[in-house]
């Protein structure tokens, strides 16, 4: 006993002898102080602050005898006059921001029954939503009391005030008195309470002029060691030099002890590549367990030339056992790397909130999903001993280790096992009936690299020997690690065998790994044979990322049923699914599982976060998280709609399968306090990707995933405004090209009922296209458009309304706004759409269905607060691509020569003033987009091994001009450096296009020939365009980037702000004056398309040809005319495209043929020497019809806009410009050169206004309103 004593005192007097600052009293789970702030029973006859609403409908309130639940008195709210006649208690005196509350009331009615749910508003600018409902709708009836609670209600910390009322259902039509008893509110906030440890804050700091202390290589040992050829630290001598030959080596501190859980530390390092050496990225790292990770520094590219520091913070979550601070090369390279540590630090920072006790009044995420598929987490072993473990055990039914059983961590060396964490996660699995995943058996990244090599360490040469060499080494690995969870009677119920195979980038699309350079295709083939044998009872998959991508989708489901068709065991397909709030489409995700599903293939979604950026910023609001909530809903929504369609599939069909198309779906992670995207790619921030907070408390994710399959009211997810752009524009009618040059938005979807939506503004008006897709006609049916721009307005049109359009499949409305507008405006607009029709097969069927774009309450009347928002943005460029076939050589071909020129002019990004831009022309044939592009850059550069980074040019390509915010199958990224070095994403692939450069002074030349593999090119088409030109410094890194139209620099992902080609007819054939050999009728064949007069059988006959788009028309019969007459032609595909823009020069032809001018003398002009129209422009200018532009030119490609088109009109019919105003809403819009013949025409009848009071002389005019205006100046028709 007394040598027990003196222990105890020695440890008593070392404690006293530290410093007392020196430690820091670990917090102890929180203790509620349970403080009742409020009570009130009414006994003493006060109301206690209650009193009706004052927005809502009218009634007494008072204490009352009539009925009590306690005592003998209650609150009474009488002569209630209307259903939302509610009692009203201000709480925000009795409440402090911060804290937490329990709520609780019991609620009577006077007679019968009814629902009412407890509202509120909360006063906080960190609350989206600040009216929640604290307790949903219950049933209260005359007979019994119903208590009402809330328990640990959180006000934000910025919270300003507290109110709560109680309301009945909106459904509710009932007004009978109502009576409150026994409010309690009670403050349940935790308070702070110490247990006996402590922490100790004094840190590490190595600036190794001591030696190296404990510092050793983390893979492997030798090659580390202190040296004195160069030093960061202030009046040193001394840094750490390593060297290291594999990814993820490096300098490493073992700083167990100088962390605790729940507290936050910062870490630096100053980094610098030994001299010599090639610039290498470095990060700063921390493990904390077996197989956790966490990348604390952004990545940083470190060269020779100057110590970087290394920098970030990190909050231990658990208490591990093993805990380790390291340096470590971010990426493989093929040499061995050296360089410098020196001045580590890790410094206390402090302690950090801690999760709260889990929500067990929700539901369960596994048992909302039971009756689809599993839902599962990626784990750590140490979180099995955190808290966290309650949210695993309460929400999934599936677990699989984020790293532990991967064959890096697994068998790093030959023979070297590591089953610790991996069983502990195993076991778990048993114990809590969970099924257990395993990733991976064979991936090219955290391999066990030592399988590629040989005795000395060496990379194997790719020989037979070898082969075999590395196949009999993966099996053995197989077998090991499946007999050895057999002996501890785990059983594996999904594998990922192989992970990661397929790079779209390359021609057969394999990833060039060092499993397919030695083995090729065998190593899958061996890993899914030899994992069925060793495990005849779990299926078995190939998982990969971005399968939602069309291209990879398509290499995968290529690689796995020609695989399956040799009878190689696989189940089916893991889908990664790392996604943003921002893309991909749901539609893209789905498409690729649909697929997979049809062909028979099992699905799962193997490791699914939802990323809160989509950019650059390393910050997060509650707006992302919404977003993130909705997101979730629609993926998961989805992703059940898909379960049951294979469920429902034919019997007799590879589709069908009785437990549908997915069986897995497992979250990669489980709370945001622990997640693999946090400071990833070289951005030092905070993710939120998982359906938990960092306190375990359930976020908009959750609710938007229980939201997916079930009905809440109210719901969890706050109102969030739905966003768009809105391109300027003025279109004449609901066919107008114009339309084609924006995004499509889409409305809500309720059975076949649904709108696609497209805006445009100028400076008076803004303009609506909606197309319903509604096949029930009735009058009844009609679109609503609402704007608030400083107050609410709401303009309706029936189905039956002069702006509609009846179409096969629904009706289409093109209406104009008043509405100022300028760039960069934003407006708040939303599109409701009501179908009164019959009975569609909807839930809602005869009864009426109403969809909008953005309020999902559909109560736009009421309120904007649910309405999108419009930004106003610049007009989408447009261009002319003419016909012609070159040659792909680099050289600029005679045919070059009179193709429109558009240049490289919108930047998106630049540094130090540099700047490359390039002027491009496009052409096309049947088969082909023609591009040749001379980018002037005087200094060009490859080095970087970033394609992106490259001195080139990239071309994008929408073949269907779809305009969508993700690639489609059709879209197509195609990059071309200066040395002819192609790269590809999305459609593109290196057999779809060619291409030839050429180097010439102060630049070079692209030449492409881009397969227009997804549509049948003809005149008329429309398809998305852009070009992109990326300038790399000396030194290799990118400097400027500037494109033709699309500022966000997302081309590569999203095609919805690209440019505009519109493909033109084949040039005429040229006129022979030799009388033709054949017959009349056989001369007009292949030219049925032209009008005029013709001989046939000895008479002079009109030629009129079958237009197939004009019939119905408004300007129908003055097409007939002209094209009678000859002046004007249609298309070779039988179209004359009435509402399509006209040229300056097409313009100008048609005057001269239907005047039948003639002249000589001309001026000529800069730009039309070589144009087909250069002799009608010269005989319009000799007549003083044209005269160009101030510069010299004529511009004759150039659309002509109505103000041109009426000054060369009155000229040509030789009338005297008229004097007086133009009563028009935009007649400000005039041009002072134009004033008088657009009165005089006017005056005339020749040219009309539109309906809504415009005349938009700056508008382009298009090919009817050009041939009518010449009918009725000449007096025809």
């Amino acid at each position: 006993m007394r040598q027990n004593f003196n222990v105890w005192m020695v440890i008593v007097l070392l404690f006293g002898m530290i410093a007392p600052h020196l430690l820091v009293p670990l917090m102890a789970s929180a203790a509620a102080s349970n403080t009742i702030v409020l009570s009130q029973s009414f006994e003493d006859d006060q109301t206690g602050g209650w009193v009706k609403v004052s927005w809502m409908g009218d009634g007494t309130i008072a204490v009352t005898s009539a009925t009590a639940s306690e005592g003998s008195k209650s609150l009474a709210m009488t002569n209630r006059a209307a259903r939302n006649s509610s009692p009203f208690l201000d709480l925000t005196s009795y409440t402090q921001a911060g804290h937490t509350y329990d709520l609780s009331l019991k609620l009577k009615v006077g007679a019968g029954t009814d629902s009412f749910h407890i509202a509120s508003n909360v006063e906080a600018d960190s609350l989206s939503n600040k009216y929640p409902w604290l307790v949903e709708n219950k049933s209260v009836s005359s007979t019994d009391w119903t208590t009402f609670e809330r328990k640990g209600y959180e006000l934000p910390g910025d919270t300003k005030a507290f109110k709560i009322w109680v309301e009945s259902d909106p459904a509710s039509t009932t007004t009978e008195d109502l009576y409150i008893d026994e409010v309690k509110l009670t403050d349940v906030t935790p308070a702070a309470a110490t247990d006996s440890g402590v922490v100790d804050p004094t840190g590490i700091q190595s600036s190794f002029e001591e030696g190296q202390g404990n510092w050793v290589r983390r893979n492997g040992s030798g090659n580390i060691d202190i040296s004195t050829a160069d030093n960061h630290t202030t009046g040193g001598t001394k840094s750490l030099l390593t060297t290291v030959s594999e990814q993820y080596d490096g300098p490493l501190l073992n700083v167990l002890g100088k962390m605790s859980k729940g507290y936050k530390y910062n870490l630096s390092a100053w980094v610098k590549m030994a001299s010599g050496q090639s610039p290498t990225i470095l990060r700063l790292s921390v493990q904390s367990g077996d197989s956790s990770y966490a990348n604390v520094s952004s990545n940083v590219t470190v060269t020779s030339d100057a110590w970087v520091k290394l920098t970030g913070t990190f909050t231990l979550t658990s208490t591990p056992t093993v805990l380790n601070a390291y340096v470590e090369v971010a990426n493989p390279y093929s040499d061995a790397r050296s360089f410098y540590l020196d001045d580590f630090e890790l410094s206390y920072s402090g302690q950090v909130s801690g999760p709260k006790p889990i929500q067990t009044d929700i539901d369960p995420l596994k048992d909302i999903y039971a009756d689809n598929f599993k839902i599962g987490a990626a784990i750590t072993g140490d979180q099995l001993s955190s808290d966290v473990h309650n949210l695993l055990d309460y929400h999934y039914s599936s677990i699989v280790a984020e790293n532990a059983t991967k064959p890096g961590s697994l068998e790093p060396a030959e023979g070297q096992w590591n089953w610790a964490e991996a069983d502990k996660i195993a076991q778990y699995a048993k114990a809590h009936t969970m099924n257990f995943r395993l990733h991976t058996l064979a991936w090219h990244s955290q391999a066990a690299e030592w399988m590629f090599k040989d005795a000395q360490g060496q990379p194997l040469a790719a020989t037979a020997e070898n082969k075999q060499l590395v196949l009999d080494r993966l099996t053995t690995y197989i077998q090991t690690v499946a007999r050895h969870f057999g002996a501890i009677a785990v059983p594996i119920d999904a594998i990922d065998v192989v992970n990661e195979v397929i790079d779209p980038g390359q021609p057969d699309g394999m990833r060039k790994s060092e499993w397919y350079r030695l083995t090729g295709l065998d190593f899958i083939r061996t890993a899914f044979r030899v994992a069925r044998q060793e495990l005849p009872n779990a299926k078995l998959y190939i998982n990969d990322y971005s399968t939602q991508d069309p291209v990879k989708r398509d290499y995968l489901f290529n690689l796995v049923t020609k695989l399956k068709g040799e009878g190689v065991p696989i189940d089916g397909v893991g889908h990664q699914t790392h996604i943003s709030i921002g893309g991909p489409s749901i539609d893209q995700i789905s498409e690729s599982i649909r697929k997979f599903g049809e062909a028979g293939f099992d699905n799962q979604i193997t490791e699914l976060d939802v990323s809160v950026y989509t950019d650059n910023s390393t910050s997060f609001d509650d707006s992302m998280l919404v977003k993130q909530g909705y997101r979730y809903k629609q993926l998961f929504q989805e992703l059940v709609r898909l379960d049951n369609e294979g469920k429902k599939a034919n019997t007799n069909t590879p589709a069908y399968n009785p437990d549908g198309w997915i069986s897995n779906v497992t979250i990669w992670g489980i709370a945001d306090d622990h997640t693999w995207l946090d400071n990833i790619n070289n951005i030092t921030r905070k993710d939120a990707p998982l359906p938990f907070d960092v306190q375990y408390q359930a976020k908009y994710a959750y609710w938007g995933m229980i939201e997916a399959v079930k009905t809440l009211s109210p719901t969890h997810l706050p109102i969030t405004a739905r966003t768009a752009l809105t391109a300027q524009g003025t279109p004449v009618n609901a066919s107008d090209s114009v339309w084609n040059t924006i995004q499509t938005i889409k409305t809500q979807q309720s059975g076949t009922l649904q709108a696609q939506v497209k805006t445009l503004w100028d400076e008076h008006n803004l303009y609506a296209r909606v197309a319903v897709k509604d096949i029930t006609k009735t009058t009844t049916d009609k679109i609503e458009l609402f704007v608030d721009d400083n107050g609410i307005k709401k303009y309706t049109f029936a189905r039956n309304d002069a702006q509609i359009t009846e179409g096969s499949d629904g009706y289409v409305l093109q209406a104009s706004i008043p509405l100022a507008g300028t760039l960069g405006k934003q407006v708040k607009f939303d599109v409701r759409v009501t179908d009164m029709g019959i009975n569609d097969g909807t839930e809602h069927g005869s009864n009426g269905t109403i969809v909008s774009w953005s309020d999902p309450r559909n109560v736009q009347g009421n309120d904007s607060l649910g309405y999108g928002v419009l930004t106003y943005i610049d007009a989408t460029k447009t261009a002319k691509s003419f016909y012609g076939t070159p040659a792909i050589d680099g050289e600029m071909d005679s045919m070059w020569a009179d193709a429109p020129v558009n240049t490289t002019d919108v930047m998106i990004e630049q540094h130090n003033n540099a700047i490359a831009k390039a002027q491009f022309r496009t052409m096309w044939d049947e088969h082909n987009l023609y591009v040749y592009a001379v980018v002037y850059d005087s200094v060009l550069n490859d080095a970087n091994v970033n394609a992106w980074e490259q001195d080139s040019v990239e071309i994008f390509v929408d073949q269907n001009n779809g305009k969508s915010e993700n690639y489609q199958d059709d879209d197509g990224q195609y990059r071309i450096n200066f040395k002819n070095v192609k790269t590809v994403g999305g459609h593109a692939s290196q057999n779809n296009y060619t291409s030839a450069t050429k180097r010439i002074d102060g630049g070079y030349v692209v030449e492409a020939a881009i397969s227009l593999d997804s549509i049948t090119p003809t005149p008329g088409t429309m398809i998305g365009f852009d070009l992109q030109v990326n300038n790399a410094q000396d030194s290799g890194s990118r400097d400027s980037v500037f494109s033709w139209n699309d500022p966000t620099g997302q081309s590569y992902q999203n095609t919805s702000r690209f440019g505009v080609l519109t493909l033109q007819p084949k040039p005429a054939p040229p006129q022979n004056d030799t009388p033709p050999a054949s017959t009349p009728e056989e001369s007009m064949k292949g030219e049925e398309h032209k009008g005029g007069k013709v001989e046939q059988n000895g008479a002079t006959i009109d030629r009129v040809p079958a237009l197939i788009d004009i019939q119905g028309h408004w300007a129908e019969a003055g097409i007939q005319e002209l094209v009678k007459a000859g002046v004007i032609d249609g298309y070779p595909d039988g179209t004359f495209q009435p509402d399509s823009t006209l040229t300056r020069s097409e313009f100008v032809a048609m005057i001269v043929k239907a005047f039948h001018l003639k002249a000589t003398g001309g001026a000529g002009f800069s730009d039309t020497g070589s144009h087909w129209a250069k002799d009608a422009i010269e005989i319009a200018s000799a007549l003083g019809i044209v005269v160009g532009y101030e510069d010299g030119t004529f511009g004759p490609d150039d659309n002509i806009t109505r103000e041109q088109m009426a000054v060369i009109l009155a000229r040509a019919a030789h009338l005297a410009a008229a004097s007086g105003s133009l009563d028009y809403k935009d007649r400000s819009d005039i041009s002072t050169w134009s004033q008088g013949p657009l009165t005089a025409l006017t005056a005339k009848g020749v040219l009309n206004g539109y309906e809504d009071g415009t005349l938009k002389p700056k508008a382009f005019c298009t090919r009817a309103e050009a041939v009518v205006s010449i009918i009725r100046i000449l007096g025809w028709g």
